[in-house]
Formats: structure tokens, sequence, C-alpha cells
């Protein structure tokens, strides 16, 4: 597992990263690029979070992961994110990226529009738009 989350990280800092730097995209753009990305993932996700509790080790991998996340991105949003912030936003978007992705706002019979209207406002605050 941890060779998996090795590789998780890698392609999660290169995301960060694009979502940042890439000017070519929308934000609104980018929430959808967002949510579609999480799909293929969520029983990954899922699993991952429900082994945690369980594996020290694991859990202890995930947490370096996160913070060499922030590491990598915290030069791209020095000037508009203290660290705090960054986290905060990542936080964010990370869990309502995944709640709409999951459908639990379709669940409720609603369409998502305006989870995903304030994933595109928190993706452009990451951007410092």
């Amino acid at each position: 597992m941890a060779e998996v989350l090795a590789v998780w990280d890698e392609a999660e800092v290169a995301m960060w990263r694009a979502v940042i730097e890439d000017q070519h995209l929308t934000a609104a753009e980018l929430a959808e690029s967002c949510i579609d990305n999480v799909r293929p993932f969520l029983t990954f996700r899922l699993n991952l979070r429900a082994v945690l509790p369980q594996m020290p080790d694991i859990a202890a991998r995930r947490t370096l992961g996160r913070r060499q996340l922030m590491q990598g991105l915290a030069p791209l949003v020095a000037g508009h994110l203290a660290p705090e912030a960054l986290g905060s936003l990542l936080v964010q978007i990370d869990q309502l990226g995944e709640a709409i992705a999951r459908g639990d706002l379709a669940d409720l019979g609603l369409s998502g529009a305006v989870a995903q209207q304030a994933l595109a406002r928190l993706i452009a605050q990451l951007r410092g738009e």
C-alpha cells in the first residue's frame, strides 16, 4: 500500500501544480475536471480511509504525502496564501470534490450545481484569483 500511496502522492502534486499554474482553464472548468478526476478513485479513497486507523505506518505515509504536497505548492501560492489557508483550501476542495463525485448531493435530489460553483470559488482562491 505504501508504494501505491507514493504514486498517488506524485500524481496529486502534479495535478495541484497544474491547477495552480495552468491558466488555460477557468476555475469552473477545473472544478468539473477535479470531480471527474476523483470518480475513478472513489473506492481507493474509501478503502484508504478505512485502513488508516488500523495501520499507523500507512497513516504516517499519508500524512507525509500531504506535507510534501503543501511544501511543493507553498512557493506557488506564497504571495496570497499562508500555509494554514493553503491546507484549509486543499482539504475543502478535496472533500467537496469527493462528495460531489460520490453523488452525495444527487442522493438528496439536488443537482449539485451550487456545490460545484462553491468548488470553483475554492479553486479560484487557491489560484489567487
